[in-house]
């Protein structure tokens, strides 16, 4: 069977159609799907290819699935179903229409701090459940019906085991590194001492995209974000 062609055996089997690409990346894209019965409902699916045959692509996708299997909350992404074969893993997830954050540019300063608080909600939550994110950043920060900010983007996402505490290698997008991640030492993945951490360190550049006397509400912000550890 084409590779096509098992996509759309699959998404059959969830009794949806598939539609056109939302992104892409790496081994992965995201498709929007429609509901068979009902076209105006949709869906987003991620769709992770194996082909490559690097164990380390299936053990990425069921690492994502097993993050997002414990997640209920507001401020973060929901997991609708999921799926694999052989050659292709399938997380079919709530569809945010209104896009990422990055898109939004630029905001007012009420707009741009409530999205740092809803990310820092989002953020506590995961952590308390000992699950770190690992890539946050304006691209994977989705905007609800409400124009609130949720957490999306489970990839690189993993979960300490009982009884670790830190962690001595960190997983990101090029150019979202905290500085503390460079050094080789342990760290705890559950603190953040800056919005520039949390956010991405091109922190910098959201300033200059943003209106007047953002910079103050993103430095002010960045004490809200200190000390978000697990209990």
């Amino acid at each position: 069977m084409e590779i096509s062609e098992e996509q759309k055996h699959v998404l059959g089997t969830f009794n949806l159609d598939k539609g056109p690409c939302l992104g892409r990346g790496g081994s992965a894209q995201v498709v929007l799907a429609f509901d068979r019965k009902d076209p105006s409902s949709k869906v987003a699916v991620k769709i992770i290819s194996f082909e490559s045959g690097k164990q380390a692509m299936v053990d990425q996708f069921h690492d994502e699935v097993s993050a997002l299997r414990c997640l209920s909350h507001d401020r973060v992404m929901s997991l609708v179903t999921y799926a694999s074969t052989p050659r292709q893993g399938f997380i079919v997830l709530k569809h945010y229409p209104h896009g990422t954050v990055d898109k939004s540019f630029p905001v007012e300063s009420s707009v741009a701090l409530g999205y740092v608080a809803d990310v820092a909600r989002a953020l506590d939550y995961i952590h308390r459940l000992r699950i770190y994110h690992q890539d946050v950043k304006p691209a994977n920060i989705f905007l609800d019906d409400d124009g609130r900010a949720v957490l999306g983007d489970f990839g690189l996402a993993r979960r300490l085991k009982d009884g670790e505490k830190k962690v001595t290698s960190w997983v990101s997008t090029c150019g979202f590194y905290g500085p503390e991640t460079r050094t080789g030492r342990c760290m705890c993945p559950f603190k953040a001492t800056s919005v520039e951490l949390q956010l991405g360190p091109p922190a910098w550049l959201w300033k200059e995209q943003l209106k007047d006397e953002t910079a103050n509400i993103f430095n002010a912000a960045s004490l809200r974000c200190d000390g978000l550890k697990p209990v």
